[in-house]
């Protein structure tokens, strides 16, 4: 039993406060995720035994030329990272195989129109350069601290150790969750590693994004720090288990100077 001067009174009120509140919640979280940002860039190329320049050998990465094929999820490991202390689990970081520029011609036949716009600018930069290197120049995708990018495979090989996933599905559709994760590319680094946005994206939310619901992939999602997470380690497990990914090779220095495969393979993982 109010007058609707006094209804439209109050509820401009409430109104207001609402929006007060959410423009100050809004301005706190950017403000939150803004030290979060520089926090974790400042820490990204940052080793607590200087001089450590992370690689892994030239005889290794030799033979994982002649083993990679388009889909494979790269799954490394720096040692003496700073970040290692705060990312879950012994592998912290992966990247996309896309391969090289015949790779992906040959995939983009199913692609049909759709394009990714730097999909093309990289066919353009490899189509100046010499034929014999355009056909070598192979690529990943991976999310770093400055975004999304389509990088040089040198990109994930600077790392101490790696681990070759392999989804277990059909090439048409590997083909496809190229381009689903092709579509990401140029979005930022996801500071807050909230898997519940796709504006922003983490390392492994690049493989989560190509392949989830693709055949019939799915990933598990667990919660740490409470937010739902994918972690490189998750990545592992699956693959042990055979859960829609296989372990191809392994490269464990402490383990071996050479690539593992097979039931060595599971045991080092």
């Amino acid at each position: 039993d109010v007058s609707v001067a006094q209804f439209a009174k109050v509820k401009l009120r409430v109104r207001s406060e609402q929006l007060m509140r959410g423009l100050g919640r809004h301005l706190l979280l950017r403000a939150l995720y803004g030290l979060q940002k520089v926090g974790a860039s400042m820490m990204a190329d940052f080793y607590v035994r200087p001089g450590h320049e992370p690689k892994i050998p030239e005889s290794i990465s030799q033979q994982l030329h002649q083993i990679l094929t388009p889909g494979d999820v790269l799954v490394v490991r720096k040692e003496y990272a700073l970040t290692n202390y705060f990312l879950p689990g012994h592998w912290p970081h992966a990247a996309l195989y896309l391969g090289d520029r015949q790779s992906l011609v040959k995939l983009a036949a199913n692609w049909q129109a759709t394009i990714v716009p730097r999909w093309v600018e990289m066919m353009r930069e490899n189509a100046t350069s010499s034929e014999a290197n355009a056909g070598s120049q192979k690529h990943v995708l991976e999310s770093m601290k400055d975004g999304v990018q389509v990088r040089p495979l040198i990109s994930p090989l600077s790392s101490d150790s790696l681990v070759v996933l392999r989804p277990q599905i059909a090439p048409e559709l590997i083909s496809k969750a190229l381009l689903r994760g092709l579509v990401h590319e140029g979005k930022p680094y996801d500071f807050d590693f909230d898997f519940r946005r796709s504006d922003r994206l983490v390392c492994t939310e690049v493989i989560y994004r190509a392949y989830e619901g693709i055949g019939d992939i799915s990933f598990p999602l667990e919660y740490r720090a409470g937010r739902l997470t994918l972690s490189g380690g998750d990545l592992i497990q699956m693959a042990v288990k055979r859960e829609h990914f296989d372990p191809i090779v392994v490269f464990a220095p402490w383990q071996s100077n050479g690539l593992l495969s097979g039931n060595d393979a599971d045991h080092v993982l």
